[in-house]
C-alpha cells in the first residue's frame, strides 16, 4: 500500500497519451505491428557520456533517459514526459539465482523546463529514479487498475514510449566444437508506440540498439530520423550540460537551410512590382471589349468597367478620399459593388466592406471603430444604416459628370488597401489594416496560378475571401459573375447560377461541399477548379468534390484577413494528404516552438507568417498589433 501511495502520488494528472509526431493519426484499436531502425551510439559518444555519468554520480541509464526526455519535448511532447522503462524485479537477495522472468515496468514521469539545464534535468531524474527503485515491487498492471487512467484500444496505458539499457552481464556459452554467435530476432511487432532498446558493450566500443516503432503510426524513414535525432541530443547535452534543453538542435544543416531558406525561397519580382489598379489597367489594356462583370442581367466591359470606376474615384478625390483615407462600402451585391471597390483603391484610398445584411449594432461599431471619411453606398441601403455621422455618398449620383480617365493617384507599397473586420468569434472584432503590397501580392500570385475563364463570387465582401475573389478574377482577365445574396445562400441557386454561366471556378467553404452534393450535385460537372478555403478541408470534402466534378483541379488555401487571404496553397492529388501547403509568393511561413525557434520537420508547433502579405496591424489596438 505504501508503494502504491506513492505512484498515485507520482502519477497523479498524467497525462492521457504524449503527443507524437505520428506519419498518421492513432486507430482505433492498434494491430501491434512493428518494425526496427538501428540505432548506434558510437565510441565517442559513448565516451562523453560514461564521463558525463561519473562526474555527475548517475547512470548511463539516467543520462539517456534524460536525453529521451529532452528529445520527446522537442518532438511536441510538452513538458510533462512519461517514459517506461524495465526493471529487473529481482530486488530481494533470494531471487538473484532463481530461474524466472520476474521484470516489471515502472514509469520515470520527467518534467522538462525548457530553461533549464541539462545537469538539473539529469538530477531530477536520478531522484526519481531511485524513488522508483525503492518503490518498484508494485506489478505494473495492478498500477494501471488503481490509478485507472482513461484507456484505449490505441495505446499503451500510462506510457507509450519506452526506453531500456540492456547493462547485465551476457553469459559465455562454450560448447566444444561450436561457434556461437548471439543474432537479432525481429518479431514485426511493436509493444509500444516507440521502444529505445540499447545494449552494453565491451570498454571503448559503440552500444547497439534499436529503436522498434507501431507500424501503424509511423513510417520507418521517420523512425530513422529520430534515432538520429535522438542521437544528436545526446551528444550535445553530455558534452554541454549547461545548455538549456529547450536550445537543443534537434536538426542537422541540411534539415535547417531546407527549412529556413528552401522552402521559403518564394521572392517574385514580378508580383511584387504593381498595384491592383496598375495589374487591373493593364487588364483593361489587353481585353477592353471583354466582359469583365456579369450581374443578373447585366454586364460590364473591362474598359466599361474601369471608366465607371475613375468616374466615381473622381469624386471620392474631391470629398477628400487619398492614400490611408478609409472609404466604408456598403453596397449589395452587384455591380455597382465591383465599381465601388475599384473607384476607392483607384483614389488612392482604402476600402472598409460592410454587408448591409448585419445587425445594426455591428455596422454601428464597425463605422464608430474604423472612423471611415466616407460610406459610399445608395439610397436604398443608407436607410437601413445606422446613423452615426458619417458622411453618406451615393454611388449613382457620385459618377455623374466626373471624368472617366484614370486617375493616377500615386500610393505607396505600404499605404492601406483594406480594413476588414475579424469576425469577433474570439472577442470583439479587430480591423486588419492590409496594405496595398499585401493584396496586390495576393491578387498577383493568384492570377498567375489561376488563369481567367469564369468565375462565380458569392462569398461576402466583408470577409477578404469576398473581395479577392472578386478582384483576383479580374486582374486574372477573368469574367466574373457576381452572385447576389439569396443566391449565394441558396445551394440550388448557386448551382444554377454556376452552370447557366458556365463557370470553371468556384470558391467553397468545406463545411457546405455536402449540402452542394445533396442538393445539385450534377450541376457543377463544369467547374474545373474549386478553391477550398476559411475551414480544414477534410478527405471526405474531397472526395465528394471530386465525384460532382470529375477531373477538376482542387485547391486547398490557408490564411486569414492579417496576410490577405491565402498564404499557403496546394494542390490535393488523389488519395494524397490533404496539407496545407508551401508559402506562396513574397512570403515565408515558420511553424515555431514556444520559444520561438524552428521546430523540425513533422514536430507540432504554431504558424507564423512574414513577408510582404503580413497586415500593418489591427487598427487603433497597437498592444494587441504588437503581441
Amino acid at each position: 500500500n505504501t508503494q502504491l501511495d506513492y505512484w498515485r502520488q507520482a502519477l497523479a494528472g498524467l497525462p492521457d497519451r504524449l503527443q507524437l509526431p505520428t506519419d498518421r493519426p492513432y486507430p482505433a484499436e492498434t494491430s501491434h505491428r512493428g518494425g526496427a531502425v538501428p540505432l548506434v551510439i558510437d565510441a565517442r559518444i559513448r565516451e562523453t557520456v560514461e564521463q558525463f555519468a561519473r562526474r555527475e554520480k548517475v547512470t548511463v541509464s539516467m543520462v539517456l533517459q534524460s536525453a529521451l526526455a529532452v528529445l520527446l519535448h522537442q518532438l511536441g511532447g510538452g513538458a510533462d514526459i512519461p517514459i517506461g522503462s524495465p526493471i529487473a524485479g529481482r530486488s530481494d537477495e533470494a531471487l538473484s539465482d532463481l530461474v524466472g522472468f520476474f521484470v516489471n515496468s515502472w514509469v520515470l514521469r520527467a518534467n522538462v523546463d525548457p530553461f533549464a539545464d541539462f545537469s538539473t534535468l539529469v538530477t531530477q531524474v536520478k531522484e526519481k529514479a531511485l524513488a522508483a527503485y525503492t518503490n518498484q515491487d508494485v506489478p505494473f498492471e495492478l498500477l494501471v487498475d488503481a490509478l485507472n487512467p482513461v484507456r484505449s484500444a490505441a495505446y499503451h496505458p500510462l506510457f507509450q514510449v519506452s526506453i531500456a539499457f540492456q547493462n547485465n552481464a551476457v553469459p559465455t556459452v562454450d560448447l566444444p566444437g561450436v561457434a556461437i554467435e548471439p543474432l537479432p530476432v525481429l518479431t514485426g511487432t511493436a509493444r509500444f508506440d516507440l521502444m529505445f532498446n540499447i545494449s552494453d558493450a565491451a570498454p571503448g566500443e559503440s552500444l547497439l540498439g534499436t529503436v522498434e516503432y507501431a507500424a501503424d503510426l509511423f513510417d520507418e524513414a521517420s523512425v530513422r530520423t529520430i534515432a538520429d535525432r535522438f542521437l544528436r541530443v545526446l551528444d550535445a547535452t553530455a558534452s554541454a550540460p549547461t545548455i538549456a534543453v529547450g536550445s537543443v538542435e534537434l536538426m542537422d544543416t541540411a534539415e535547417r537551410t531546407l527549412i529556413l531558406h528552401g522552402w521559403n525561397h518564394t521572392t517574385s519580382a514580378a508580383h511584387a512590382s504593381a498595384s491592383v489598379i496598375d495589374m487591373l489597367e493593364h487588364q483593361v489594356a489587353v481585353s477592353p471589349e471583354s466582359v469583365a462583370v456579369r450581374f443578373a442581367d447585366q454586364h460590364l466591359t473591362y474598359q466599361e468597367l474601369n471608366r465607371r470606376s475613375n468616374r466615381v474615384a473622381y469624386r471620392l478625390i474631391d470629398h477628400g478620399v487619398g492614400p490611408d483615407t478609409v472609404v466604408a462600402v456598403a453596397l449589395p451585391r452587384s455591380v455597382e459593388l465591383v465599381v465601388g471597390l475599384l473607384a476607392v483603391l483607384k483614389a488612392g484610398g482604402a476600402y472598409l466592406p460592410l454587408d448591409p445584411a448585419y445587425p445594426a449594432e455591428r455596422l454601428a461599431f464597425m463605422l464608430t471603430d474604423s472612423e471611415p471619411i466616407a460610406v459610399l453606398t445608395d439610397e436604398v441601403v443608407t436607410d437601413t444604416l445606422p446613423n452615426t455621422g458619417v458622411r453618406m455618398l451615393d454611388i449613382y449620383e457620385l459618377g455623374q459628370g466626373a471624368p472617366d480617365t484614370d486617375p493616377h493617384v500615386v500610393v505607396h507599397p505600404g499605404n492601406l488597401a483594406y480594413l476588414i473586420y475579424t469576425s469577433g468569434t474570439t472577442g470583439q472584432p479587430k480591423a486588419v489594416l492590409g496594405t496595398q503590397a499585401a493584396l496586390a501580392n495576393r491578387i498577383a500570385w493568384a492570377a498567375d496560378s489561376w488563369p481567367g475563364e469564369v468565375r462565380v463570387a458569392k462569398s461576402s465582401a466583408s470577409f477578404i475571401d469576398g473581395t479577392t475573389e472578386i478582384l483576383g478574377g479580374l486582374i486574372a482577365g477573368a469574367v466574373v459573375v457576381v452572385a447576389d445574396s439569396a443566391t449565394a445562400r441558396d445551394a440550388v441557386a448557386l448551382a444554377n447560377l454556376a452552370r447557366e454561366a458556365t463557370a470553371t471556378q468556384l470558391l467553397v467553404v468545406p463545411t457546405v461541399v455536402t449540402e452542394l452534393a445533396e442538393l445539385a450535385e450534377d450541376r457543377f460537372r463544369g467547374i474545373q477548379r474549386w478553391i477550398c478555403s476559411g475551414e480544414a478541408l477534410p478527405q471526405a470534402a474531397v472526395a465528394t468534390l471530386r465525384t460532382m466534378s470529375p477531373g477538376a483541379v482542387i485547391v486547398n488555401s490557408y490564411g486569414s484577413s492579417e496576410v490577405a487571404g491565402d498564404v499557403l496553397v496546394t494542390e490535393v492529388g488523389d488519395g494524397s494528404a490533404v496539407t496545407l501547403g508551401r508559402p506562396v509568393s513574397n512570403t515565408q511561413v515558420f511553424v515555431l516552438d514556444t520559444g520561438m525557434r524552428v521546430v523540425p520537420v513533422g514536430v507540432t508547433g504554431e504558424l507564423y507568417v512574414g513577408g510582404v502579405q503580413v497586415a500593418r496591424g489591427y487598427h487603433g489596438r497597437s498592444g494587441l498589433t504588437a503581441s
